[in-house]
């Protein structure tokens, strides 16, 4: 690598507005070096080799790619410059994790493609932070809409194409000559943006208060039902009360932070800034009301939690299942529910919501790592569930496309037939013997489709009459003893379909002993009459057989029999072999005298 200056010999200033991947490009262009050296000269101790693609990632969390401190010496900026140019900023003022990096406050508001306005770029050719905000559509300074697509090639720029400020990267044309769409009848639309544009750069400030969701969004509930002064409706503030109360009151699945749409929406409905909010004081007695109010919980008030899901965050659309509560090792499950779209199954744990089916948290450790070729034993490592969960979970994603290129292709009459067959009251065990599987993965893949998933959750559960300890034991000995006498083999299956109950039921009531005493019993007299058969051969075969010359290897062929078998399951065997090949010869030799 060649050598780094001290410092560059260019002083690149950012301008109030610029996106640090564009201060980025501008650094490395006026001072004559390649983006990607220039980067990677700087690249933090968490970064591998950068590529050209890693430059759109710096608007996030720059220290992730670079080494800012020496980065910013070189350049002759202040330290802790560059992360005023970058989201940071909001995400650590909205984020409850210590790792900004994992955060989803900003999730779906990014864009992937550049928009952006000509004039702008005609004034000053560098690309603004606001620009990658969704729902940012127009240029305030010059009433124009901003432009979505190169008007040379027509295509849409992506961020990790962009390779020089101002030109199209396909078709290498300057963007700043292009003329954007005027939009002097939209000024509902430029108000909002304005005031929008507000609230983010207050967010971006950096040193605004930072609060935790769980206080916000007790300001939020009190700002939408209690303030005194001006009340203001609900549906106005875009508040959904119930998931507003998840988040007062700490009982969300998993640590999420409140989404930065949703308090922007806010902000700009109740017409207060976010420096407003902050001094906001809730009341006590409010305080006490939320957390206190020992309502009974209901499916209504809880959403699905997996992101790639359609009712994602979407109170009141999870279905009850027909379980009610279950005794758990740690804690008490109730209320189990699912979701009808993606099929993830929940459940209330001390009044929060768990979720059952690990879905979630498998694309959540594998979603930045997993690769087609992983082993078990690799899924297991970033996962921590066992096999039998990781081949689920593995199974799930790879019917609906999640962590692999494309979805599976089923075939849509096997999938009406299992779920037909669900409706019937057909168990799953049944479904997975049939013989229309081609492996275990193919039937896992079906078994997990939100379909098969919500069809087996409304299956009615048939509840048998319970059998009694004396009446249950009486069944099994007769069961055992009818696989005896009609040398079948005992397995823990055939009994507990015989029988009615379930294996864990048959454990569970001490009766595995005499199950095993009989297996072992059944196998030892199968071990004696496959002896006893052994032997029957055998003499049948001298008694036919007199011929001195046949060798011993001559002799195991002619009664299909292995010797170095024969030495571990019964070495008897062999040595009754040579004492009748022994027998055999002596009365050949008599007959010769």
């Amino acid at each position: 690598m060649e050598e780094q200056p001290r410092f560059f010999s260019v002083k690149v200033v950012p301008y109030p507005d610029e996106a640090l991947s564009s201060y980025i490009l501008r650094a490395a262009s006026n001072n004559g070096v390649d983006t990607v050296w220039f980067m990677n000269s700087h690249r933090s101790s968490n970064s591998d080799n950068i590529k050209l693609s890693d430059l759109a990632r710096l608007d996030f969390v720059p220290y992730n790619i670079l080494d800012l401190a020496p980065l910013e010496e070189k350049l002759s900026l202040r330290p802790d410059t560059m992360v005023n140019y970058t989201f940071l900023n909001i995400i650590k003022k909205l984020c409850d994790s210590s790792k900004p990096e994992d955060s989803r406050v900003m999730k779906g508001l990014i864009r992937r493609e550049l928009v952006f306005c000509p004039e702008c770029l005609k004034e000053r050719t560098y690309y603004k932070l606001k620009w990658r905000l969704e729902g940012f559509d127009f240029c305030l300074k010059h009433s124009n809409r901003l432009l979505r697509e190169c008007a040379t090639c027509k295509k849409k720029i992506k961020y990790t194409d962009i390779n020089k400020i101002g030109y199209c990267p396909y078709c290498f044309k300057k963007i700043a000559k292009q003329v954007s769409e005027s939009i002097y009848d939209c000024s509902s639309h430029l108000e909002e943006q304005r005031v929008k544009e507000e609230i983010i750069n207050e967010l971006l400030m950096p040193y605004s208060q930072r609060i935790e969701s769980r206080e916000l969004s007790l300001k939020i509930l009190y700002l939408s039902d209690y303030l005194p002064q001006q009340p203001i409706n609900q549906e106005k503030l875009m508040v959904n009360t119930n998931y507003m109360l998840q988040y007062a009151r700490d009982s969300m699945a998993s640590k999420r932070s409140l989404h930065l749409s949703v308090l922007a929406n806010i902000l700009y409905s109740a017409k207060i800034t976010y420096k407003d909010l902050l001094c906001l004081k809730v009341p006590e007695d409010f305080v006490a009301e939320i957390y206190n109010k020992k309502s009974k919980p209901q499916s209504e008030d809880f959403a699905c939690q997996a992101p790639w899901c359609i009712n994602y965050s979407k109170t009141g659309l999870l279905n009850k299942t027909g379980t009610r509560s279950k005794k758990q090792e740690v804690s008490k499950f109730t209320m189990y529910m699912y979701c009808p779209r993606c099929g993830c199954a929940y459940a209330l744990s001390n009044g929060s919501l768990f979720e059952r089916s690990n879905f979630i948290k498998g694309y959540e450790s594998l979603k930045d790592v997993y690769k087609t070729d992983f082993t078990w034993r690799q899924v297991s490592h970033y996962t921590g569930l066992s096999l039998a969960k990781n081949r689920r979970i593995i199974a799930y994603f790879k019917g609906q496309g999640l962590l692999t290129e494309s979805k599976y292709n089923y075939n849509d009459q096997l999938l009406m037939r299992i779920t037909q067959s669900l409706n019937d009251g057909v168990k799953l065990t049944e479904i997975q013997s049939w013989s229309s599987w081609d492996s275990g993965e193919q039937f896992l893949i079906y078994r997990y489709h939100p379909l098969v998933m919500t069809a087996a959750y409304n299956q009615p559960i048939k509840q048998p009459a319970r059998i009694d300890n004396d009446e249950l034991m009486q069944k099994v000995m007769l069961v055992c003893e009818q696989l005896v006498s009609a040398k079948q083999k005992i397995t823990n299956e055939a009994v507990s379909k015989a029988v009615g109950v379930s294996s864990n039921t048959i454990s569970n009531r001490g009766l595995q002993v005499y199950i095993n005493k009989m297996k072992h019993e059944q196998k030892m007299q199968m071990h004696q009459d496959k002896i006893k058969t052994f032997k029957r051969k055998i003499d049948d075969f001298f008694d036919k057989v007199i011929d001195p010359s046949i060798s011993i290897e001559e002799l195991y062929l002619r009664l299909k029999l292995s010797q170095n078998y024969l030495c571990n399951y019964a070495p008897e065997i062999n040595n009754y072999i040579r004492i009748k090949r022994n027998e055999s010869l002596s009365k050949t030799a008599t007959y010769s005298l």
